[in-house]
């Protein structure tokens, strides 16, 4: 193979262009699945080149060692939050199904004034 200038394209013949578009596009698709996680999501490349001296038949040669790595982080689910309330009306604690994170307790829904069946929600 001929001899070329060291760059990222020429490590591994690509893979480390390849691999770094990858966890790029899996942190993006990451972005688009999980909005409501307001972290940021990182991409570190990290490129380590180290001399080393190698004695050759007529000469001490110069061959670094290159290592790289590509890592992402990204936040972590910690799960959804909801609430309950206390009813006041000796009901103890209650869960509105209708009602969204943020919104009265006390608000009433269609569901409440029409008949309906509650279907489990599959995970």
């Amino acid at each position: 193979m001929p001899k070329q200038p060291l760059t990222l394209d020429a490590i591994e013949l690509g893979a480390l262009v390849d691999t770094t578009n990858d966890i790029l596009a899996e942190i993006a698709q990451d972005v688009v699945d999980r909005p409501y996680l307001a972290g940021k999501r990182t991409l570190t490349l990290k490129i380590v080149i180290q001399p080393k001296l190698e004695k050759g038949e007529t000469r001490v040669v110069n061959m670094p060692l290159i290592d790289w790595t590509v890592a992402k982080a990204v936040p972590g689910a910690k799960g959804m939050q909801t609430r309950a309330y206390v009813d006041d009306q000796g009901k103890g604690l209650v869960y509105n199904t209708g009602q969204p994170l943020g919104g009265h307790p006390d608000q009433i829904t269609i569901e409440d004034i029409t008949p309906h069946q509650e279907q489990r929600r599959s995970s």
